[in-house]
């Protein structure tokens, strides 16, 4: 109720058992509803949904919300910051509600989320986004100034290409791409292959040397939806480049297991015991890329028409 979030957890019996850490929980329930309403056709849970976001980037505005970031290790820094994370997923749950139904408010929220993404959170010094500003959108001193979410950056670029579709507007989408496609060839490990996703330190090149699925599929979508909307032969060749790489490294199939590896070194050496499955990056990036796909195929492999010539 209110400016109140939902909890983070449960008891078996379902009684609260964590208070919310951030927003980020109520924008995937919100983001669930949204997805619900489609498929029931009842406008009531995307009115739910709405109002979920609504409240979130309320909370998110107020200049004492209290979302820790830890880098390499916890750090004090003032409350209020603003997060690369947090604008990805409001901009993607407001462009999926917007190819629904256009709505004035939702088109504001998107609006705010590119301008601090695009204007604020880039670095023109190494021109890849920091993952944490402060409230006013000012650059952080300390260790914040250099910390860039490089897995969350390229997953968010690939969001503000789809929203730069929605808009059938070619000069965000051409201006976004130049920006992947610079996270990902920063991302990538020419030694070992694959893409890191944490990026403590640019000026020190310091790397958390671990490997997530996920950094990699956000590649893959990413690289889809160049290829399906221009052509983009650097997309092709990035996406072959990407996919033989997770299904070389990736699948647990080869030791006997039906899913996949979520996090590993940076080899992606097998563990046997492990405690986490990849429950959301891994199916939306084959939902997504499978409809990419199935929509390339009813047009003969041509690209999708969204920027026709001077648009």
């Amino acid at each position: 109720t209110g400016d109140s979030l939902w909890p983070d957890s449960f008891s078996r019996e379902g009684k609260p058992v964590e208070k919310a850490s951030s927003i980020y929980g109520d924008l995937f329930i919100a983001t669930g509803l949204f997805e619900y309403s489609k498929a029931s056709g009842e406008d009531k849970y995307r009115d739910k949904a709405k109002e979920i976001l609504i409240k979130c980037v309320k909370v998110y505005n107020k200049s004492d919300y209290g979302y820790i970031q830890d880098i390499e290790h916890p750090v004090n820094h003032d409350k209020g910051l603003r997060v690369l994370g947090h604008w990805m997923i409001i901009i993607h749950l407001a462009t999926q509600m917007l190819k629904y139904k256009f709505d004035p408010e939702l088109e504001k929220i998107a609006d705010k989320c590119i301008d601090a993404l695009m204007n604020y959170h880039y670095n023109p010094e190494f021109c890849l986004l920091n993952e944490i500003m402060n409230h006013d959108l000012s650059r952080p001193e300390g260790p914040f100034s250099q910390y860039v979410c490089i897995g969350h950056a390229m997953e968010t670029l690939w969001m503000l290409m789809d929203e730069a579709v929605r808009r059938k507007d070619r000069q965000l989408f051409d201006f976004v791409s130049e920006r992947f496609k610079r996270h990902v060839e920063v991302a990538w490990d020419d030694v070992y292959g694959g893409v890191f996703h944490d990026l403590f330190n640019v000026n020190k090149n310091l790397w958390k040397m671990e490997k997530s699925l996920w950094a990699q599929e956000e590649v893959l979508v990413g690289t889809m939806m160049l290829i399906e909307h221009t052509g983009d032969q650097w997309a092709k060749d990035w996406y072959e480049k990407m996919w033989n790489y997770v299904i070389d490294k990736f699948p647990l199939k080869q030791y006997g297991y039906p899913i996949w590896i979520l996090y590993a070194d940076r080899k992606i050496t097998f563990e046997k015991d492990y405690d986490r499955v990849g429950h959301f990056h891994h199916p939306r990036h084959l939902m997504l890329n499978i409809l990419s796909i199935e929509r390339m195929l009813k047009r003969g492999g041509e690209t999708s028409g969204h920027f026709m010539i001077g648009t």
